[in-house]
């Protein structure tokens, strides 16, 4: 296992981790490696997580335990994991391989679009290619819900 250390609970403990440049483990409820990644601030990584509930890759939403590491370089030490990982199990951790064009996400991590809390717009969305779609189609008020949404919860932050 490249990341060494303690396992955490992820939530909203982890916005505090340090403010300082890493690598970073996401494990499932099995406790199985499924992403290795870094970053020049965790805190900020991890906040950004947290706060868009992994919009940028659904799929990371079955994380349910972390591991972290302080390093200079975390390109080079993501890399140096990676490798070491593929070395030792044929492959790199299922999420560090992108969804394949048209491929979609399962119906439990695709984006559904609402209009307001309880008005859903029956709309849903599960790769990018369907996203970019249902972005020009759905009304501008479900969009503005979705930005205030992500504003709101800044703000409890």
């Amino acid at each position: 296992m490249p990341i060494q250390g303690k396992l955490y609970l992820w939530g909203e403990r982890a916005k505090g981790v340090p403010e300082e440049t890493g690598v970073y483990a996401f494990y499932d409820k099995n406790r199985m490696m499924i992403y290795v990644g870094g970053s020049s601030n965790l805190r900020q990584t991890f906040s950004r997580y947290l706060e868009t509930n992994f919009s940028d890759d659904p799929r990371k939403r079955e994380t349910v335990y972390y591991r972290r590491m302080v390093t200079t370089n975390w390109e080079e030490t993501v890399k140096k994991f990676l490798d070491e990982y593929k070395q030792d199990c044929g492959d790199v951790p299922k999420l560090n391989n992108p969804l394949k064009p048209g491929e979609k996400v399962t119906p439990e991590w695709g984006f559904y679009f609402y209009e307001a809390f309880n008005k859903p717009l029956f709309e849903a969305a599960f790769n990018l290619e369907d996203l970019k779609k249902k972005l020009a189609k759905v009304p501008a008020a479900s969009l503005e819900f979705h930005q205030n949404r992500a504003m709101s919860s800044k703000k409890l932050s």
